[in-house]
This record gives C-alpha cells, structure tokens and sequence, in this order.
C-alpha cells in the first residue's frame, strides 16, 4: 500500500500552514462570542473521543494504527461498526474544532486540500489495499459500513 504521507503529517503541516497564513494575512469568519467557544469545544471533544474510541477498539482487537505495518485481522468492531473511517473523522474534526477556536478563515480554506489530499492519498489506497488483503470479507464490510457515517 502506498500513501502519500501518514494522516498526522498531513494534518501537521495544514496547521501549521493555517497559521503563517492566518499570521501574515488574519481573517476572521464570525464574530467573537460563547456560542463559537461552546461549538468549538464540543466539536474538540467529540474529535477526542473518537480518536480515544478507535484507538482503543484497535488496542483491543491488537491492531497497529501504523499505516506501514499490515494488519492481519480486519476491525469491525467500536467505531468501525458505524464507519470505515473514525480516525479520519477525529482527525476531521479536532481540525474543525480548532478552526473555529482560532475563528480563521484560512484554517476553513486549507480544511478542503486536507480533505482531498486524506481521500485521495490515503483512504483511497488504504480501501484498494484492504480489499485485495481481505477480498470478499472487505466487500461485505463495505456494503454495511458507509465510508464516512
């Protein structure tokens, strides 16, 4: 399997570029206020728990997060009954949760390449690789599990 950068990385280095640009060109999206801190936590924490609930489910059923090693065992299990994607929908949304912290346009312009490139470079790959390592067991997970929720 062959992605272009594990997901951390990715989600690293958009930011990081969210702030040199929010930095050297700041705009703001809404107006400062608690609605906007009480949503951002929310979505934070519900990024958080997701993380923790995959992670945990992955422990459990003795799987490595780690993108270069194979897995011999395929999780359908916690999170993974609801989605074939929970750690990229924490990761989603502990962006997003920042991104209205900060109140930075530039963080909601640079979420869209972080997306596609997440797609695309790795959940793509990732799905070719677990259908041929798995074959008709993945298909059958597929067909119950969506892709986001």
């Amino acid at each position: 399997m062959k992605i272009i950068a594990p997901a951390q990385v990715i989600f690293l280095f958009t930011v990081i570029a969210g702030f040199i640009l929010q930095y050297v060109a700041p705009v703001h999206v809404f107006a400062s206020g608690i609605l906007i801190l009480v949503l951002s936590a929310i979505v934070l924490i519900a990024g958080i728990f997701i993380a923790g609930w995959a992670l945990k489910t992955m422990k459990t059923e003795k799987v490595s997060p780690n993108h270069y090693t194979h897995t011999a065992k395929l999780i359908v299990a916690g999170p993974y009954q609801y989605s074939r994607n929970p750690m990229y929908i924490s990761m989603i949304l502990i962006y997003l949760g920042i991104t209205l912290l900060l109140n930075s346009l530039w963080f909601f312009v640079l979420l869209i390449p972080m997306s596609i490139l997440v797609c695309r470079g790795i959940i793509q790959p990732e799905e070719i690789f677990l259908e041929t390592y798995f074959g008709e067991e993945y298909k059958n997970y597929k067909k119950r599990v969506r892709r986001w929720f």
